[in-house]
């Protein structure tokens, strides 16, 4: 009898024990008293919603459930496309495409959540009315055909401006490549037509150096 007594009580402490274990793993992953930074992210350390001068890098970071929150950021390089109306010097109409490559300052992440928001809110909130701007300033400076010609120049000054633009947001531009230029038709049509002119001045100057050479051959 009294070993039927012992067994019962030690089948219900296993019981427990394993009851407790079951318990206790299903709060902890109800609650997830801990945050999983992954490979090129940041996590910005939260206390009832107010952001903590702490920044995650990556890995495990134990919290504390309820109180403690953390939105991860991406601080890999990025690229994104902008498109992005302006005028000449000489007041012609263009619009440019550009590929800007970018990245968040890992070390600066919780005052741009802060301060600004998300990569979406970083977009559309800050880079993209600086590229405009910036674009707008540098195009305003030449006038349609420089545009053209000095294509290489153009780009290192909006790439130089775009950064000191961004930058004390947090926001690091890595490179600008311009993509495209779309001129109005009326100045397409006039680039062409002295394209076409230039070619056949080209054609008539080799046409008139060969009947030189036919009329007048050395001697």
């Amino acid at each position: 009898m009294r070993n039927n007594n012992i067994n019962v009580l030690h089948n219900s402490q296993i019981v427990f024990y394993l009851g407790g274990g079951l318990l206790f793993l299903f709060l902890a992953m109800m609650l997830r008293p801990f945050a999983i930074v992954n490979a090129g992210e940041r996590g910005v350390l939260m206390q009832f919603g107010k952001v903590q001068d702490t920044v995650l890098d990556e890995g495990l970071h134990p919290i504390i459930p309820i109180v403690t929150t953390v939105k991860k950021l991406n601080v890999r390089v990025q690229q994104n496309s902008f498109n992005a109306g302006a005028a000449s010097k000489d007041l012609q109409t263009i619009t440019t495409e550009l590929a800007v490559n970018w990245h968040i300052d890992p070390l600066k992440v919780n005052r741009v959540f802060q301060q600004v928001g998300d990569e979406q809110l970083i977009i559309n909130g800050i880079m993209t009315p600086a590229v405009s701007e910036v674009l707008k300033a540098a195009t305003a400076k030449k006038t349609a055909e420089e545009i053209i010609t000095k294509r290489t120049e153009l780009k290192q000054e909006i790439d130089a401006n775009l950064k000191s633009r961004l930058e004390p947001y947090g926001v690091i531009v890595d490179d600008v490549s311009l993509v495209n230029f779309s001129f109005s038709p009326e100045f397409s049509r006039a680039i062409e037509a002295k394209q076409i002119a230039e070619q056949e001045a080209k054609q008539a100057s080799f046409i008139l150096l060969l009947l030189n050479l036919i009329l007048f051959p050395a001697r």
